[in-house]
């Protein structure tokens, strides 16, 4: 099973109502995520390219199109699976999915809401159904990766030749053969897949796939003060790390939900509590999964600038331009931050 990969709340979010902006995000000229991977810095360098022609995919809880942050960013969006039993509607109910993709490519300098990293090329996979599924007690129901829709989503980027995967996503189980069969043929045509570590430190960091997959880019998450997020799972397959707390970005402009609490019913089995609703237009989340898409968009941006680069070329790119934080000690690489976190300047110079 995989999972979003961010950490639970510990209460739900108050309910929301109305397409109004619920949550007001900063001026995007102090959005400290940007600042701290240099983010201006790299759009000033003389040979700045942006990733117009870059193709970015996004496998998640699917999109609003209608975002005004968001809008000539989406270049396809795939939801419809008429054959399958579970229903997928076109709303992205979570945000999840909307959250990821503003990161990378919400309007810049646009007068409204935040800016994101790149302009590219979005095309957007849902990969979940619009039902949840009962995880526990403490996690109550949650929305989970729809294994049919994911792997004919991963076929279509082999299909179609995406640069650059983003997987905000995550579970414990090992890839079976035909999942690795399709890392390895998107590796193999030259696509750079990024996927998050997980959030599941206090649990001991559990192996999460598909970012232990040989050849994929594992992010962890950092905070403001360049620590490690005290959620981001270690593990010997970490590539680097970037921002993933607090991170303001884009969100649906109808309500939703993140999950539904968990209570016993009269026979004794688990039944849908209280939404865990979400905030509207705009909101500040954390988990690796808000890390995930700073890497995923400095990949398109280090594409655009470089053009044709391997995913291995593009891993030695970013692992040999971080910065190399405190809680290193000294290390070239650390089980923490990998070889360190993301700076878009130096990546790009």
């Amino acid at each position: 099973v995989r999972y979003l990969m961010m950490p639970p709340k510990k209460t739900p979010s108050a309910a929301v109502a109305g397409a109004t902006i619920a949550a007001v995000p900063p001026p995007p000229a102090t959005m400290w995520n940007l600042a701290k991977i240099k983010w201006a810095e790299a759009r000033a360098l003389p040979n700045f390219r942006d990733a117009n022609a870059i193709r970015v995919a996004i496998l998640d809880t699917g999109i609003d199109t209608t975002h005004p942050d968001l809008q000539g960013r989406i270049g396809g969006y795939v939801f419809q699976h008429p054959d399958l039993p579970q229903a997928s509607a076109a709303k992205d109910i979570v945000g999840h999915g909307t959250h990821v993709a503003g990161t990378i490519a919400a309007l810049i300098n646009g007068n409204v809401g935040i800016n994101g990293i790149c302009a590219c090329d979005l095309h957007i996979w849902k990969i979940f159904t619009d039902s949840t599924r009962f995880i526990s007690l403490t996690r109550g129901f949650s929305y989970v990766v729809d294994p049919i829709m994911y792997r004919r989503a991963l076929s279509d980027c082999i299909n179609q030749g995406v640069d650059v995967v983003n997987l905000s996503i995550g579970g414990p189980g090992a890839p079976d053969f035909q999942e690795r069969t399709l890392f390895n043929m998107l590796l193999a045509r030259g696509t750079t897949v990024v996927a998050a570590m997980g959030n599941e430190r206090m649990q001991g960091s559990p192996t999460s796939y598909p970012a232990a997959i040989p050849g994929v880019i594992a992010i962890g998450a950092t905070s403001i003060d360049d620590t490690i997020a005290s959620f981001s799972n270690r593990g010997n397959h970490v590539a680097l790390s970037a921002p993933g707390v607090a991170i303001w970005s884009t969100l649906p402009t109808f309500p939703g939900q993140t999950g539904f609490t968990a209570t016993i019913g009269p026979n004794g089995l688990p039944v849908e509590g209280r939404a865990m609703s979400r905030e509207v237009n705009y909101d500040a989340w954390a988990g690796t999964s808000m890390a995930t898409p700073h890497v995923t968009a400095a990949v398109a941006l280090l594409k655009a600038k470089a053009g044709a680069l391997t995913p291995t070329e593009v891993r030695a790119k970013l692992t040999g331009t971080v910065d190399k934080v405190a809680g290193m000690q000294g290390q070239n690489w650390h089980p923490d931050f990998g070889f360190g976190r993301l700076n878009l300047r130096t990546l790009l110079a």
